[in-house]
């Protein structure tokens, strides 16, 4: 199994910034499962000092499982299915590294199959965006009631204008890399995205909501659409949308369909074997994640492609 770093990039915010964001995350770890110790959950720790440029942070997703599956083969070359108990006080889990680059937002997300993706990740950031951004609300809202003397609802509305950023970020998406995949391309033919939830814009589709495992929205395109234009268009929809996955179209020289999955085109930083990750950070103290070698490894490539992590990164015209 291949361990992937991929890339991401963070808008820049002012209240709360990232900086803002990050100590409060450290301060409290996020915790999807508070109130039910029995059962798996996903945690997210972050450290902000370790590293002078450097947010780095893990994502442990605990399963509820008590036993695992081996498949053993005898001396008569017979295989059999054997189920074993964890030890009381263990759990099974799956592991995230990222780091964010403090002054630009740009950073690296390890990822394996099976592991929390970064869809869900930034998610579990954006919910905590939320939170302090609410936290701030409340403290102007009772700070310009007190001094400014002023009403709940006027001192609500300028509470609120003071505290307008949303959460955005964006996969790093290689423009190039599907510009020179799809270059030997007669036309793009359409785009399709896959979303683990449905969005219900009307009411004969509300009943489905709740039962939806995949959402998959498929865009047709005119054969007289510029293929420049429409390729910057689509690496833009696929940025700003909430899509899991998704694929291009296209038809070659020959009039034959041709298929592109776009999370096989994200930019790669780093593929690793599962087996050599795991070994590094064997025995790791989950207090000490932040000198890890996994963390050290992603700071090393930051470093190593310096340029890359200067980049300015567009800005997203929409939050997630």
């Amino acid at each position: 199994m291949k361990v992937r770093i991929l890339g991401f990039s963070i808008d820049p915010t002012d209240k709360p910034s990232l900086d803002d964001l990050m100590s409060h995350i450290e301060a409290t770890p996020i915790d999807t499962n508070k109130e039910n110790e029995d059962r798996g959950g996903r945690l997210v720790f972050v450290n902000s000092n370790a590293y002078d440029d450097y947010h780095v942070g893990l994502v442990i997703t605990a399963k509820d499982a008590k036993t695992y599956c081996q498949l053993k083969t005898d001396a008569t070359g017979a295989m059999k299915l054997v189920v074993s108990d964890l030890d009381p006080d263990a759990s099974l889990m799956e592991f995230n590294f990222f780091v964010v680059k403090k002054d630009s937002g740009i950073g690296l997300y390890q990822h394996y199959h099976q592991s929390c993706s970064m869809n869900l990740t930034m998610k579990l950031l954006q919910k905590q965006f939320n939170y302090v951004v609410k936290q701030n609300v409340d403290e102007a809202k009772k700070h310009y009631i007190e001094t400014e003397e002023l009403s709940e609802k006027k001192a609500t509305t300028k509470a609120n204008k003071e505290n307008r950023d949303r959460f955005k970020w964006q996969m790093l998406v290689s423009e190039e890399k599907l510009n020179k995949i799809l270059a030997h391309m007669k036309r793009i033919k359409a785009l399709e995205l896959n979303f683990s939830t449905l969005e219900v814009e009307t009411d004969e589709f509300r009943g489905l909501k709740d039962h939806v495992v995949k959402n998959t929205q498929r865009f047709l395109f005119s054969p007289e659409s510029k293929f420049r234009d429409l390729l910057k268009n689509v690496i833009s929809c696929v940025n700003d949308s909430d899509a899991d996955s998704g694929r291009v179209i296209a038809i070659d020289m020959f009039d034959n369909e041709q298929i592109f999955d776009i999370d096989k085109n994200l930019d790669i930083f780093g593929v690793y074997e599962f087996d050599t990750v795991t070994k590094q950070i064997d025995s790791l103290d989950i207090d000490d994640f932040a000198d890890s070698w996994m963390i050290k490894e992603l700071i090393n490539i930051c470093k190593e492609k310096s340029e890359y992590f200067k980049t300015k990164i567009r800005k997203k015209q929409r939050s997630r």
